[in-house]
């Protein structure tokens, strides 16, 4: 009985309860205990994205930033190429 255990959730109320099974046991960082929200913003940060574009199918990965227009168009950007062509804004609140 040699059956791979698939962990990747199917749906979004499975991936909370793994969320919340990971804030909750002693392997968390201490900034994620009790925290499930953040830990599924941090697992899915650390992981592909695809994107449906006008021009098709895009896939973005792991580090990737994800692009949109003030129109609602949308497109994955390699984190070299968009550091290298965009600048931070400071925030007016800061």
């Amino acid at each position: 009985m040699n059956e791979l255990v698939n962990l990747a959730p199917r749906n979004l109320d499975e991936a909370m309860r793994f969320a919340d099974m990971v804030a909750n046991s002693d392997l968390a960082p201490a900034q994620y205990k009790g925290k499930p929200g953040n830990v599924l913003v941090a697992v899915q940060m650390g992981a592909g994205f695809v994107v449906h574009t006008i021009e098709g199918t895009l896939t973005g990965a792991a580090g990737d930033y994800l692009c949109r227009t003030d129109s609602g168009e949308t497109w994955p950007m390699a984190r070299v190429g968009f550091e290298a062509t965009y600048e931070p804004v400071r925030d007016s609140a800061e």
